[in-house]
């Protein structure tokens, strides 16, 4: 039976270990790129959280007042007039739907905002669908 030469056997030794290093080295490179890459996947998913929370902000605070200022107060002369502003507001804006009934009371007032309020406190849940139905039976006009 052979032997193998002790000099062969240390040369594939040798050779072997530098294959081991330069794996380790490569794997090291990769995990350094992924967690470069994973901070700045976290920081572009940061920024977008923190615009859809200004967006969110900004239709259901401040944005009150910018949704007055376009659509103007709520006036039962003219309540096709007001409902196609704020809708026109809502797509520019984009505005989310279960904010739509909120910006929109804000824009009302009076009688109206009296008797929207008692609909509302007999339990009932109102859609923005449901209050532009309810707007133009209360004042003319016509319900799609």
């Amino acid at each position: 039976m052979l032997k193998p030469n002790s000099d062969c056997l240390h040369s594939r030794r040798i050779i072997m270990e530098a294959r081991m290093d330069d794996l380790e080295r490569r794997l090291k490179a990769m995990e350094a790129n992924n967690a470069e890459n994973f901070k700045k996947l976290f920081a572009l998913l940061s920024a977008k959280v923190s615009q859809s929370e200004n967006k969110i902000a900004s239709d259901s605070g401040e944005g009150g007042s910018n949704f007055c200022l376009s659509v103007g107060k709520f006036s039962s002369e003219d309540p096709v007039g007001w409902i196609t502003r704020a809708e026109v507001y809502f797509c520019v804006q984009h505005t989310l739907p279960e904010l739509r009934v909120n910006l929109a009371k804000l824009c009302i007032d009076g009688d109206v905002l009296k008797a929207l309020i008692e609909k509302e406190g007999e339990g009932k849940v109102i859609t923005w669908e449901g209050l532009k139905h309810w707007l133009l039976k209360r004042h003319g006009g016509r319900s799609e």
